[in-house]
Order: C-alpha cells, then structure tokens, then sequence
C-alpha cells in the first residue's frame, strides 16, 4: 500500500514537473552550430577580458582560470569581453563555479546580445541557491523575462556553491533555449535583439571562476557581415522597417486619391481648371507688380523721388570719376617726387665729394706754400710785399649747386601737398 502511494506521489510530481517546464516553454532551436567563432580557456592573460584589481574588484587568470572577485554589497558589475559580435545565431557555452556568500547575495551568471552603449542586451544568472533568472536590458532599467517580481526561478539542474556548472544558450531568429549541465531548463524569446556582446556578470559580495567561455554558430562570423558593413539580422530589420513605411506612404497617397475623386472624376476637373484659372490672375498681377518694382528701383528705389534718384546718381558718379582722376594724378606726382628726390641725392653727395676734395686741396697748397717761404727766407731778401699763394676759385660749382638746389626742393615741396585726396560727401539739403 504504502509504495502504491509512493509511485502515485511520484508520477504527480513528474505531471506537475512536466507541466511547469512546458509553461517555461519547449525547445525552439534545433540547428547545428559546428563553426567555432570563439575559444576562451584562460590559459594566459590576453586583451580579450579584462584584468582588474581594484578595492571593488578583482579579475584575473588565475590556474587555468578567470577569477572573478566583486566586494560592493549592493550592486553587480558587467565584464565584457573586447570582442565585437556580429553573428546572430550561435551556441553559447561556459564553465562556471560560484562560491558561497555569508549574505546570500552572490549571483553570476554570462551577458549576451549587448549594445555598444550597454542599453540593451540578455543577462543569464544563478545564484548559490540553485535559482537562475534572465533579465532583458533596456534603458531604464531591467525587464524580468522569468519568474515573479525578482525574476527568480528554482532549477534542480544547478549545483550549489563550489561546484562547477555547465551553462549553454542557443539562440536563432530571436529564439533561445537554456541549458543548465547538459539538461534543458526552458525557452524563451527576445525578437527586439539581433546581435550584440558578449560578457560576465557578477552580483554583489560574490567569487566565482570560470573555466573557459566558447561560441559555435552555423558559419564564419565575417559571414554574418553584409556588403555595407552591417549584420544581415539588422539588414533585413532596417528592410523591413523600410517597406512598413512604404506600405503607409501607399496607403496615405490612396487615400488621398479616394478622397479627390469623391462626387465624380469631372467635378474634380472643373475644380482645378478653377484654380489654374485663379493662379493664372495671379501670376499675371505679379508679374505687373514686379515690372513697376524694376522700374522703380532703376529710377533710383522704391518711393524715392525721380529727380533727386537722378541728382544721387549723377553726383555719385562725378565723385566716383573725381577719385579715379585724382588717384591717377597722385600717382603721377609720387613717381615724379621720386625722381626728384634721387637728383637731390645726387646732388647732396657731388657737394660732399666736393667740400671734402677742397678741404684736402687747400691744406695741400697750404703745406706748399709754407715750404716756399722757408725757401724764399733762406735764398732770396725779404719781399714783403709778395702775395699769399691764390686758391682756386670754387664759386662756379657753388653757384651751380646752389641753383640746382634751388629748382628742385621746392618742387618737391609742391609735389607732396598734392598727394593727398579727399573724398568730398556731398550735403543735400532736405
């Protein structure tokens, strides 16, 4: 009696199971993913995941392993991996093993499908009590895809603290199943994601270490990339959103014409020959509005009085000529004082040269002169009334220089005032 009742408790439980994972929902990804596209063993130290050791946290390779080691009580922090995903159908898998807390907070779990800008995205975790929840990633916060209002839901497929678990998604189309140590836990579905990141996510107070991190998908991952650059799964979104547009702009324009041929196809006519009847008049009024307009600004402006347009013209234009003639005069006399200036130079330098040889001539004759009257005392008697020896005569070459100078300085004189000009503004009197 007593194992009849065992069987019958343990065939409800199984119905009760069954139902309970048939409400998760059942496998939706069936393809083969044989193409390895990421390889991660934590061998080494390399630039794919971060190291860190800071007073919050800590990640490095540590004995064929990423440890991970976050110590802020309240809040979990996101390590992704410096790998940009372009492939949109793939199968995840890692090992990880998360250690116990005396808090009860650890949680870490793997990030998939993230933006550059971390607005969106898929976050897998578990926690030390065999619990495990996915949160989508929005803007303003997360959206719980599983569970009540924390998103956690109780999975016997996990192990507990210190011991390693299996963790696998395969996602298609926007499609995913989860599997937790080889053994399906549930589906569930995130169309909105096309491609994105991947990562690790550790919760607040936790340690845990993973043994490797590896995706396959169906094909290469360069084969995910269309000519433009872009993912296919975004080429056809983007598609599509453009043909949703179109499809409106249609309906837009078809009602619009249904709306036009209301009441008959010839009441429509007979309106626009209205119209193009009306646009004609009024394309005919300002055309002779424009015609009066011209005319106007060519006597001299809009509203200004054709006589004194005129006067305003006429000065302008003498004042303009005036310039142009005064302008090319002052150019003249500019060239002319400075030929005058270099034969002033000239002559400046000649009567230098001049002084200059008539000072050395006369001390010359001077010496001369001495030694003739030295000679005469000795030789001859004292003739008192003989004359003192006769410098040349330079009066001519003084005389001429003076009268050169004479010509030219004031004529450069003259010439300078007349470089200058002044613009005249005429005043009208109103």
């Amino acid at each position: 009696m007593m194992s009849k009742l065992k069987r019958a408790i343990f065939f409800t439980v199984a119905i009760l199971l069954t139902g309970y994972s048939s409400l998760l929902g059942q496998q939706r990804v069936f393809i083969n993913f044989n193409v390895q596209v990421m390889n991660e063993p934590f061998e080494r130290p390399n630039k794919t995941w971060p190291i860190q050791n800071t007073a919050e946290n800590i990640f490095v390779i540590d004995d064929g392993e990423y440890f991970l080691s976050r110590k802020h009580p309240i809040t979990g922090y996101a390590v992704m991996a410096n790998w940009e995903n372009k492939i949109e159908e793939y199968h995840l898998k890692t090992s990880i093993k998360i250690g116990p807390s005396p808090n009860g907070t650890e949680a870490i779990g793997v990030i998939l499908m993230a933006s550059n800008d971390g607005k969106q995205g898929l976050i897998i975790e578990f926690n030390g009590s065999k619990d495990y929840r996915v949160k989508l990633i929005q803007e303003k916060g997360y959206e719980y895809i599983t569970g009540g209002d924390d998103g956690w839901v109780r999975s016997f497929s996990l192990n507990g603290p210190g011991k390693s678990n299996l963790i696998e998604v395969k996602t298609q189309n926007g499609e995913y199943d989860l599997y937790f140590n080889d053994k399906y836990v549930s589906s569930f579905a995130a169309h909105e994601l096309f491609y994105g990141n991947f990562g690790l996510f550790i919760g607040p107070e936790t340690k845990a270490r993973v043994d490797y991190y590896e995706v396959y998908s169906t094909r290469a991952a360069e084969e995910f990339i269309s000519v433009d650059g872009r993912n296919y799964a975004e080429l056809v979104r983007d598609l599509s959103k453009e043909n949703i547009k179109l499809r409106n702009q249609v309906i837009e324009k078809d009602a619009i014409i249904n709306d036009f041929t209301k009441g008959g196809v010839d009441r429509k006519i007979t309106e626009l020959e209205t119209i193009i009847a009306d646009l004609e008049v009024q394309i005919r009024t300002a055309n002779k509005e424009n015609f009066e307009l011209k005319k106007k600004l060519e006597e001299g402006g809009r509203g200004v009085d054709p006589e004194l347009a005129a006067f305003l013209r006429s000065t302008t234009q003498t004042l303009i000529q005036s310039n142009q003639r005064l302008e090319a005069e002052n150019q003249e006399l500019k060239a002319e004082n400075q030929d005058l200036r270099e034969k002033l130079q000239g002559l400046t330098e000649r009567f230098l040269k001049y002084a200059e040889d008539s000072e050395d001539r006369i001390a010359e004759l001077k010496q001369e002169n001495k030694k003739d009257r030295r000679s005469d005392r000795r030789d001859e008697p004292k003739e008192l009334d003989k004359p003192e020896p006769v410098v040349e005569d330079d009066t001519p070459f003084v005389k001429v220089f003076d009268k050169e100078v004479k010509n030219v300085v004031p004529q450069v004189v003259f010439k300078e005032r007349k470089t200058s000009i002044f613009p005249v503004t005429p005043t009208i009197s109103k």
